[in-house]
């Protein structure tokens, strides 16, 4: 019972840690009222989750149209082809419900893409999205494919403000 009072303990520390020192500074930027972090290049899905948790944040999770909207914005600022995706926070479960690696809750917004999500291959469990005409859409991607990802985290003064 002492060592989970203990580990209850730093977990509160480490909550309180985070809090103090947000997340969004100068490689961050300000859209709507979050703070996001965009890392180009090759990273499955779990290495991208792991990588925003290691900056005090997750990755990235869409509430609303709107906030897809501002981020469709962005990406497509940064100049993404039509092959490239970018991972977000959303695992596929085997009822069909896609939960948020951010806050362990069930996904209720999408914007899927033409005959997504498919599961292609019962290999596609991971939520990415991907440009078409200057329009972002999830997908259902395999985890082990290699993306961009986009982490979110929590707004503070420095950040670039975009919308």
């Amino acid at each position: 019972m002492r060592g989970l009072g203990i580990v209850v303990c730093l977990l509160g520390i480490l909550k309180l840690v985070l809090a103090q020192e947000g997340t969004c500074g100068a490689q961050f930027v300000q859209l709507g009222n979050s703070a996001y972090r965009l890392e180009r290049g090759k990273f499955n899905w779990w290495d991208s989750a792991r990588r925003c948790m290691a900056l005090g944040s997750q990755l990235a999770h869409i509430d609303s149209e709107e906030e897809l909207n501002a981020i469709s914005t962005y990406l497509n600022q940064m100049g993404f082809a039509a092959t490239e995706a970018v991972w977000f926070s959303g695992i596929g479960i085997k009822s069909g419900a896609w939960i948020s690696l951010a806050n362990s809750k069930i996904l209720s917004h999408f914007k899927w893409g033409p005959s997504e999500p498919n599961d292609y291959g019962s290999t596609e469990n991971c939520l990415g999205i991907k440009v078409n005409s200057g329009n972002w859409f999830m997908y259902d991607l395999n985890c082990f494919t290699e993306y961009s990802y986009l982490c979110e985290g929590v707004s503070k003064e420095g950040a670039i403000n975009l919308i």
